[in-house]
């Protein structure tokens, strides 16, 4: 029977460089999410703007029909 004695510290992951991983991570989930929102952002910017010209486009023509 062969028994191996590993040094804990070696074997484990380094609890340091574990959290710098999942934070860098996180990170970057958080940029992507970020770019995500900012392209949300513009659609809803560019939708408001459409339905607000289509409501004074409908004002006109009612105006205009009575």
């Amino acid at each position: 029977m062969v028994t191996t004695t590993t040094n804990p510290a070696v074997s484990a992951v380094n609890p340091r460089e574990k959290a710098l991983e999942d934070f860098r991570k996180k990170i970057m989930e958080h940029k992507e999410i970020e770019a995500r929102l900012k392209q949300m952002r513009e659609d809803l910017r560019s939708l408001t703007k459409e339905y607000d010209k289509s409501e004074n486009d409908l004002k006109a023509l009612q105006s205009v029909g009575q």
